[in-house]
């Protein structure tokens, strides 16, 4: 009897052993292929910001630009406002000075 119970012991022991160093096989080989999954789609992503901050920057120069445009039209406006007081002040006083040839 001691020799049975010596024989299912180390089958036991064997089976436990052989269990455990299973588990920890399966669970290091699935963190890996994890880590290989995530590792193949860095790169994916670097481009990916890359090309997004590119964009992101010429979006700004675009803005910069426009700013710059309308800052220019905004003055181009300005002076032409500036003409346009002149000439009714101009042709305000020719009427004045028509209207007292007239009189």
């Amino acid at each position: 009897m001691s020799h049975m119970f010596s024989f299912n012991a180390t089958t036991i022991i064997t089976a436990v052993i052989t269990a455990i160093g299973g588990w920890i096989v399966a669970n290091h080989n699935d963190s890996t292929s994890r880590e290989g999954i995530y590792a193949e789609h860095v790169q994916d992503q670097w481009d990916r910001i890359d090309t997004l901050s590119n964009q992101l920057d010429k979006v700004i120069q675009e803005r910069d630009d426009l700013r710059a445009q309308v800052e220019e039209l905004s003055n181009q406006v300005k002076e032409q406002s500036r003409v346009i007081d002149e000439l009714n002040t101009s042709i305000n006083s020719l009427k004045k000075d028509m209207e007292g040839r007239n009189t």
